[in-house]
């Protein structure tokens, strides 16, 4: 959250742009899950009906391993990059989780 327009306050969107760079780092399943546990701020997870699905039993166990889950919707229509593709299928979504924390619902 930061300054808005009018002196309010706005959400900003950032992200890493190493993201983008092909890494030779894979993590193991114990690595994935203790970097998960780690996390502290509210998450939402949303995944797509054709995205990369994986072992289910290993979604679960992801799901389960953050501690600070809000919400999670599952099966959302589309691909891998949803929310590039079709955000009309996460903005509800996203909004929803948002408003949320804003009135101070994170847990």
């Amino acid at each position: 959250v930061t300054a808005g327009a009018g002196g309010g306050e706005a959400w900003v969107f950032r992200h890493d742009p190493q993201i983008r760079l092909a890494t030779a780092v894979r993590l193991t399943e114990d690595q994935m899950l203790a970097l998960l546990s780690s996390v502290s701020c509210p998450s939402l997870a949303l995944f797509a009906s054709d995205g990369y699905h994986g072992d289910a039993s290993v979604r679960a166990a992801r799901l389960a391993a953050l501690p600070s889950l809000v919400d999670c919707r599952q099966d959302l229509p589309g691909a891998h990059h949803l929310h590039m593709t079709r955000p009309e299928a996460v903005a509800p979504h996203l909004l929803a989780f948002l408003d949320r924390l804003q009135r101070g619902g994170a847990a």
